[in-house]
């Protein structure tokens, strides 16, 4: 397994705490499971979802170092004391707390988090309908663009538009594909789900998406080791396969959002400057994903064009808006 920056720093701040903590060994039990934990030695648990590719230590006075495990939080040291042979501890993070059971079985680590926190977006929130009137404006949706200045001349697809007119069609588009969309759901273990409009979609599997607020952001955390898995699986070189590493590295603090919060609405959105960076990432990222996959296909042969438009905007939001259930 390859070791990125995240696993070398918890490597080295466990060590410290060895060579400064070593005479107090004897003093916690707990402690005497110190050490790094990662790769097949390691199974990682959030609210009962599996988290891989992720480090852990323990220290030698039975301390549990969480680097990067928790949304929102760089590191978190949490205290445990041996009960009837499992390590347990709480410790308390932004807006909430967090609970470690786990054991250590022949030098394998198995560690259960649980995560609770409240924030500004816990709860359900409903997209409102998608409507247009008899001359086909829209008069509601969730989805909504805007971009300066607005009568600025894009081409796309050969085809000339104002930027205006582009972002009526990216609104429309964007609108009918989110009618399949019920409601969204910000879960107080720090994940996201939906449900779905049709029944057979059911809702989305808890652990696909991690989300946290911070500085009136919302940040999403896509579950980078199912995506390095997928993305790796098609690589052809070490070479190809280290590239999306450090690609997916970048996203460690998650994709950042603005919110605005009134009353019961919710406004959720993007801006150029931050939507630029992640485009750079895509850029990277598109030359070693496969070709027979219709989706990639169209990324391919679209991206140089939409990064040319967005890059004529002075300013861009693209966001959604959602009603509390």
């Amino acid at each position: 397994m390859r070791l990125n920056l995240n696993h070398i720093w918890i490597i080295v701040f466990v060590a410290l705490f060895f060579v400064n903590c070593g005479d107090d060994k004897d003093k916690n039990s707990a402690g005497n499971n110190q050490g790094t934990y990662l790769g097949n030695n390691l199974e990682l648990f959030i609210n009962d979802v599996q988290l891989k590719g992720r480090v852990l230590g323990i220290t030698d006075t039975g301390t549990l170092i969480l680097q990067y495990i928790i949304p929102g939080e760089t590191v978190i040291d949490v205290p445990l004391t041996e009960v009837d042979g499992w390590l347990e501890g709480t410790a308390n993070i932004t807006g909430g707390t967090v609970d470690a059971r786990g054991i250590v079985k022949q030098g394998k680590l198995l560690m259960k988090l649980t995560v609770k926190t409240i924030n500004d977006l816990t709860g359900t929130w409903q997209l409102p309908p998608f409507k247009t009137n008899a001359a086909g404006a829209i008069t509601s949706s969730a989805i909504f663009v805007d971009a300066q200045p607005a009568d600025v001349v894009v081409s796309l697809s050969g085809k000339n538009l104002t930027l205006a007119e582009l972002c009526e069609l990216v609104e429309a588009l964007l609108g009918k594909y989110s009618q399949i969309v019920n409601n969204i759901t910000f879960n107080d273990d720090g994940f996201v789900t939906a449900s779905f409009a049709d029944e057979a979609l059911d809702v989305t599997p808890n652990g696909l998406m991690q989300y946290y607020v911070a500085n009136n952001q919302l940040h999403l955390l896509p579950n980078l080791s199912e995506i390095f898995a997928l993305a790796t699986s098609y690589t052809q070189s070490r070479a190809e396969t280290d590239a999306i590493s450090e690609i997916l590295n970048l996203l460690t603090e998650g994709i950042p959002f603005i919110y605005e919060l009134k009353g019961s609405s919710l406004k959720i959105y993007i801006t150029k400057d931050m939507i630029l960076p992640y485009l750079e990432i895509l850029k990277e990222l598109l030359p070693y994903l496969p070709d027979d996959n219709s989706l990639v296909k169209l990324l391919k042969a679209y991206f140089p064009q939409v990064y040319g438009v967005i890059d004529a905007c002075t300013e861009l939001q693209i966001g959604i808006v959602l009603e509390k259930k």
